[in-house]
């Protein structure tokens, strides 16, 4: 369960067939402000029969400290940085590593359409007569954020417009995902308001975080070349 009530779940390892079979360090890393965490097996109508389990902490990993780091080596050319998810970020060594060589984090998915949209509380304004004021939570960047902050670390905000990661309903009537498609002028309110809301959110919760940059309109080209 997520920093915003959210139940995630993860598929770390599938099995097929019938017999005993061994898996061993399947890893898995969540951040501090996740809660309920908890592993289980699933499977169809046969029976399913562990044995010999056992669940322990990761090792922290030294990282090399006597070389030089690389956001001093390039300090008067450009910053050094780094894309993380929560996930990546939540060992100790990760964390050790970022600090060591890193003067600029990017977070992977965390601020993201999907991420930050609050289906909920849309759903809500759209109830009340409005639905051109789409409603963010930033809950899912908390822990990388707050890293930034405990750790005087500049940010790098990605991604405000994209054509994956964002939830259907969002350009649909009333926020319903099986209404019909909205207006041209619609979503474009929709966006603008979308867009002010994440940056009202982030001055009232994390002024005092650095944020240099902020990508705006990602992969807008095809790997073809050619404008999506």
């Amino acid at each position: 369960t997520d920093a915003s009530g959210t139940e995630h779940y993860e598929n770390l390892k599938a099995l097929n067939g019938n017999g005993w079979q061994e898996i061993n360090d399947i890893k898995v890393s969540f951040s501090a402000d996740v809660s309920n965490v908890m592993i289980y097996f699933e499977g169809g109508t046969d029976n399913i029969y562990i044995d010999d389990f056992v669940l322990r902490e990761a090792p922290v990993h030294d990282i090399q400290q006597d070389i030089a780091s690389l956001k001093d080596v390039y300090s008067d050319y450009f910053k050094i940085g780094t894309a993380t998810t929560a996930k990546e970020l939540a060992p100790t060594s990760t964390q050790n590593l970022v600090l060591k060589h890193f003067n600029s984090i990017t977070p992977g998915n965390e601020l993201k359409p999907d991420a930050i949209l609050d289906q909920k509380a849309c759903l809500a304004m759209a109830e009340a007569g409005d639905d051109e004021n789409p409603q963010v939570n930033l809950d899912s960047a908390k822990s990388i954020l707050n890293f930034a902050r405990e750790n005087n670390i500049p940010v790098r905000g990605h991604v405000l417009v994209w054509h994956s990661q964002t939830p259907t309903w969002f350009f649909k009537e009333n926020y319903d995902p099986n209404g019909e498609w909205v207006s041209k002028e619609k979503m474009l309110k929709r966006m603008e308001n979308y867009i002010k809301n994440v940056f009202t959110a982030i001055e009232e919760e994390y002024s005092d975080v650095d944020f240099y940059a902020w990508d705006v309109v990602n992969e807008a080209a095809s790997d073809a070349g050619t404008i999506r």
